[in-house]
């Protein structure tokens, strides 16, 4: 196969590469023989005098005998053996009689014009014996002669019986019907695979995500100052990034989309004078491809605009986790779990515009399967990449994503995390809280942002909010946790959570408030009734009360894990085991263990934990839980969801205080 530039690459024997293997190409003697002859007469009548000059030349050399030996002996004569193996780059330099100096084929202008109508026939050619036709360029928009033979078309195809293909010509030599496009675009789409490559980033199981920037406006619409802004504030950094797992282009990337949303603010400071306006931000844009191996159709997907899609999930999430009252001063998520444990909680502003691109956002908090992780059978690579990413295809195509789905997936998760720290015993309470506080967070940042298909669900649409300066209410009664040093920085290999750490801190004696008890439990109570009321996703008796019996269930097991107790309620009534069946016998044994524990311990009463049962009472005894509407996927996580609120419901005050209320500092548990 020759080479459509007189450049050309071989690893061959000395002999070979100087023309002297009969039959071989890709020659020193094949830049004059072939090359130029082949395809100089088809531009001549459009080049210069110099350059027509310049292919009389060339092809004058190739018909010389005499000539074409001492240029293969000069080869020869520079190396020791003739069958040498040689890595070699064979090109060309040509001085004219009016020049001093050699110019090499990017600088003579005519070898391009031949390079170009050579590349031109084999886009026509490859297979057929005529790919192109007068038409409207797909691209450009004007009449010219179109080809269809750029690459793609029907390797895309290639495994499918064209003529089913919908709208695929399946005759080769029309081709040029199905994609028109001119000659000059045909060879950009070409060129385009290796330099699409310096703007991708590999991801697990064979993807490939390419994040392609742009300026959204038309060339005529960028200034010259713009367009070098772009190049060199953009463009040039990521092109020149270092890829790998140990390169520079991950954090390029994370950059540029910090930038991009720095520009966005009321705040941006601009340190170029053509910056001072956000418009050249505003212009740009990321086109954004996931290439799949294995999938047939090659491209999962595909969108024009990838990050500002992205950049809103991102800040509807860090609205949730700044400004959502359970995460707020005094909240019941308050620095528990503690930032810094997880890429989605913190206040500090998290950068998630990368780690959603990439499939991470979404892989953190969800399973495939319950037993995705002990599957004998590895899932295949398209499998695996929908897992990661169909979510975001939805997300980036503006689609719904499918709620039940998610809480299903969620599920899977929280079961093979519980299922692991069960198996260990590391002063942890064998819960994964954080792992269900990340997803109470994401799932409501994206029913705020309005993503979520919940035709057939519960609602996940509201969640309570605050400003920061909103610290005059009566959660401001509980003492607020240090930050401990948020960065917003999602850490570098955390796509999903690790079980062992799921189960959070371990929780320090609790300060004292120097309130009484009694005070203390009202405000506790007041806290359980604003984060019910305030949480669409609560709102029904079935909802309340199966949340509140997991919050029971922590409550008691925070109390039992102080105590050291082994077998909690949690081991005992975990995740999986709450269907519509079993509610009714898991309520019976918490109201009377509760009873029990207010029996046997004389710093407890019946009083203790009295926010959980009467609520429970009430809410259970509205229907009978086998008659629920709920799917047992939502009964599950909202049980989840209440085991973690009641294991984060401290108490603030001593034990000496608690002579009449609720529980002492038995709360104090590892989570």
């Amino acid at each position: 196969m020759m080479d459509h530039s007189i450049t050309t690459y071989k690893n061959a024997s000395a002999e070979l590469i100087a023309g002297r293997v009969e039959g071989k190409r890709n020659t020193i003697q094949d830049r004059f023989t072939i090359w130029a002859p082949e395809y100089g007469e088809r531009v001549r009548d459009e080049v210069s005098e110099e350059g027509s000059t310049i292919l009389d030349g060339l092809i004058a050399l190739g018909e010389d005998e005499t000539e074409l030996d001492t240029i293969a002996e000069s080869l020869l004569g520079q190396v020791e053996q003739a069958d040498k193996e040689l890595d070699a780059l064979i090109t060309v330099a040509v001085r004219t009689p009016d020049t001093e100096e050699y110019r090499l084929p990017g600088e003579v202008p005519v070898l391009n014009e031949v390079m170009a109508a050579k590349k031109s026939d084999r886009m026509d050619s490859t297979g057929v014996s005529d790919a192109s036709g007068e038409a409207t360029g797909f691209v450009t928009g004007e009449e010219t002669t179109v080809t269809g033979g750029s690459s793609g078309l029907f390797g895309m195809n290639s495994k499918k019986q064209r003529e089913h293909v919908p709208g695929l010509v399946s005759d080769g030599s029309s081709v040029w019907r199905s994609r028109p496009v001119s000659y000059p675009v045909a060879a950009a789409i070409i060129s385009a695979e290796s330099l699409f490559d310096s703007f991708s980033r590999g991801l697990p199981e064979s993807g490939r995500l390419y994040l392609l920037p742009y300026l959204a406006a038309r060339s005529e619409d960028v200034s010259e100052q713009t367009f070098e802004w772009f190049y060199d504030r953009v463009y040039k950094r990521i092109q020149t990034a270092d890829g790998g797992a140990d390169g520079s282009f991950d954090d390029v990337i994370e950059s540029i989309f910090v930038e991009i949303a720095d520009a966005s603010s009321e705040d941006e400071q601009a340190d170029l004078p053509f910056e001072k306006s956000p418009s050249a931000w505003d212009q740009v844009r990321f086109a954004a491809v996931l290439q799949v191996s294995g999938n047939p159709d090659r491209v999962y997907f595909e969108t024009l605009d990838a990050v500002s899609p992205a950049l809103r999930l991102e800040n509807s999430h860090n609205d949730t986790v700044r400004y959502g009252t359970a995460f707020t001063p005094g909240g019941v998520f308050d620095g528990s779990p503690p930032s810094e444990s997880s890429p989605l909680l913190g206040r500090g502003g998290l950068n998630l515009t990368q780690y959603i691109l990439y499939g991470g956002y979404f892989a953190r908090t969800t399973e495939p399967t319950r037993s995705s992780r002990e599957a004998s059978e590895r899932p295949t690579a398209g499998d695996i990449d929908d897992n990661r990413t169909r979510r975001v295809r939805r997300l980036l195509s503006e689609s719904q994503i499918d709620t039940h789905r998610l809480l299903e997936e969620y599920i899977h998760q929280l079961v093979q995390d519980q299922r692991k720290l069960f198996g260990e015993d590391n002063g942890y309470a064998a819960f994964p809280k954080r792992s269900v506080v990340e997803q109470y967070s994401q799932i409501h940042a994206l029913g705020a942002l309005g993503v979520l298909d919940d035709s057939t669900t519960i609602r996940f649409d509201t969640i309570p909010m605050a400003n920061d300066s909103d610290s005059d209410t009566a959660l401001d009664d509980f003492v607020e946790a240090e930050s401990g040093g948020e960065t917003g920085e999602v850490p570098e290999n955390s796509p999903e959570p690790d079980a062992d750490e799921a189960a959070d801190e371990t929780v320090p004696e609790e300060p004292v408030s120097g309130k009484s008890s009694e005070q203390e439990s009202e405000t506790r109570e007041s806290r359980l009734e604003t984060f019910i009321s305030d949480h669409s996703a609560l709102d029904g008796d079935e909802q309340e009360a199966i949340f509140v019996l997991g919050g029971l269930v922590g409550r008691i097991s925070a109390y039992q894990n102080y105590e050291n107790v082994s077998s909690t309620l949690i081991r005992r009534y975990p995740v999986d085991y709450l269907t519509k069946q079993t509610i009714k016998e898991v309520t019976k044994e918490v109201l009377q263990m509760n009873n029990s524990y207010a029996e046997a311990d004389k710093s407890r009463s019946y009083q203790t934990n009295t926010r959980y049962t009467t609520r429970l009472t009430e809410t259970m005894l509205a229907a009978d839980p086998e008659e629920w509407h709920m799917t047992q996927t939502e009964i599950q996580w909202l049980y989840s969801l209440g085991i973690t609120y009641g294991l984060s419901d401290y108490s603030n005050y001593t034990e000496q205080d608690d002579e009449q209320g609720d529980e002492t500092n038995s709360d104090t548990t590892d989570n």
